[in-house]
Formats: structure tokens, sequence, C-alpha cells
């Protein structure tokens, strides 16, 4: 897949750009071997539309676009696509770099063991196929497999490269819970690490890395002895909301690690939950290349309403 992108000079650029390799590297934030394949492709390093050196000077004014090759290797997703196991695609927002899709819960974001297939990956590939594009989409950021919600994939190499380093998304995340949460707003900052010898769990423990979760109720269901969350998260631990929401007593319904009770000894469960009530509300994001914001948000599933 083939993918130009263009920088423009300002004016405040003067005395801060001297050459095209200067805005390569530090604005247009490419790798030297990103620059060294683009340079010799056919119209790979153009100013103002006419092929140039990486050493050629710039101005203010100038536009330099490059050219970038990503040719990508054979890739598990393709070989593993199964058009008999049907994944649902819901796009919610999608430009030629980044895809948002609307996760539903039980399936998982990406191969594992124990799925091969049935992801969200393999899915998207298969689904870029049919339109005749060859994509390995790279998922940045997780969700956990009942965790539904927003979930952004990169389109290509250098996308996902920007969009992992850049530091700078946000996610928000509702959560039904067990129990009638007392405080408007709450914090809680306390250090997580994986139980030793059991697979996928996490425990509190003092010499655990650094875990803060936010939260603030948004609406107590008396009948449902629940409470409805809205939570940020400061770090992004593996099960870093259902681990704190149940150190602080009020697990996730539906919780099969954090919260076990069966809906027979569950009365704040009537609905009969199979999964942790997780979601992923919304994500907030710097575009890779336009360095524009961009939030999108996903609708909230049925098992969320009362």
């Amino acid at each position: 897949m083939e993918r130009r992108i263009e920088y423009r000079l300002q004016p405040e650029d003067a005395g801060t750009y001297r050459t095209a390799l200067d805005v390569l590297k530090k604005e247009l934030r490419l790798t030297v071997r990103q620059i060294r394949t683009s340079k010799y492709l056919p119209g790979g390093i153009l100013l103002n539309g006419e092929r140039i050196t990486v050493r050629h000077p710039v101005v203010p004014g100038d536009a330099l676009s490059v050219l970038l090759e990503e040719k990508e290797p054979p890739s598990a997703l393709q070989v593993w696509h199964d058009e008999s196991i049907v994944v649902p695609i819901d796009i919610l927002w999608e430009d030629e770099d980044v895809v948002i899709l609307n996760k539903p819960a039980g399936i998982p974001v990406h191969p594992s063991h124990g799925h091969y297939a049935d992801t969200m990956a393999n899915a998207l590939c298969g689904f870029y196929q049919k339109q005749g594009l060859t994509l390995v989409p790279r998922s940045v950021g997780r969700l956990d497999k009942d965790t539904s919600g927003a979930i952004l994939f990169a389109k290509n190499r250098t996308a996902a490269s920007r969009l992992s380093g850049q530091g700078t998304m946000h996610k928000t995340y509702l959560a039904l819970v067990s129990g009638l949460v007392g405080r408007d707003t709450f914090t809680i900052d306390l250090p997580l690490k994986k139980e030793t010898d059991v697979l996928n769990r996490m425990i509190v423990s003092p010499d655990g890395k650094t875990a803060v979760t936010h939260g603030r109720v948004l609406e107590r269901f008396t009948g449902r002895d629940s409470t409805l969350l809205r939570l940020t998260l400061e770090t992004g631990r593996t099960h870093q909301i259902r681990v704190h929401m149940a150190a602080a007593g009020h697990p996730l319904l539906g919780d099969p690690i954090y919260n076990p009770r069966s809906q027979k000894e569950n009365p704040d469960d009537p609905k009969g939950t199979t999964r942790a009530l997780l979601h992923c509300e919304s994500i907030q994001f710097m575009h890779p290349f336009t360095n524009t914001s961009v939030t999108v948000t996903a609708p909230v599933p049925e098992d969320f309403r009362p």
C-alpha cells in the first residue's frame, strides 16, 4: 500500500528547517529507513512537484511531499481469515490511515491461543480484502474479549508507529458495578501485578505497578442495587478497572474472575449478565498525519440499558 504525505512550510518555519531532510525527520517524523526507501521511488520525494535530493534547501511556502511504500509481508490475519466465521464490522470512523470499530462483547481483538480466526483483526482484514485492499490492520490499544466499545486500528505501519508512540490517547469507559457507590466522584490508586501461578488474573499488591483509576457516578439503580459509572485511566494495566472496582467493594456485574457469584447468588443482577459489564464509551487521539484531535463515541450496548 502506498501513502503520500505532504507538508507546506509556514513563515514561522524560517530558520528552523534548512533542508528537505530536516523537514522529513522533524516535521514528518520519518525514520532513516523510510527516507532511504522513499528517495529511490519514482516521485518519492518532491518539492513543489519536482523531484529533489534530501539535501535540497527549503523555504517558507515550499510544499514537500513524500511517497511511503509499505510492502506488507504475508500476514497471519490473511492466512487465518475464514469467511465461514461471521464477525460483525461496525465502523464508527474511518479515513485512509485509521479505522475505529464498535467492538461487540465476546470477540477478541487479535489472534491468540484458542482464537486464530474469530477476531476483530481477522474480520477487518477480510473486510478490506473483499474491497481489493491488502491491509494488515494493527490494533492500537486493547480491549478484553468481553469488553465492548471503541477500538482503534491503524491501516498502515507508519500510522501504527505514530499512534503507539504519541502517548496522548484518552479513553472513557462505562461500567455497571454491584452495589450503590456512595461518592459521586472518586479516585482509586492501587498498584497491580499478575497473580503468581494463576492464568490471566491480576491482584492489588504493594510491589505491583502503579495503577490509577478515576470514576464518576452517572446513575444509581436502587432496584438493581447497582451503579453506572464513567471511568478514565491514568495507566493502562491489564484488568485495571475490574480489579480496582472489586477492591473497592463494587465489582463489575457479570465479571467471572473478580465477581464470580452466579445469577442465583447475585440478586443485584436480575438480567443474568454473562459478561463483565465494561464498555469503551469514547476514544480521543491525535491523528498520526494531520495532527488534529479526533474523538469518536460508541453507542451504549443493550445489556447496559435498565
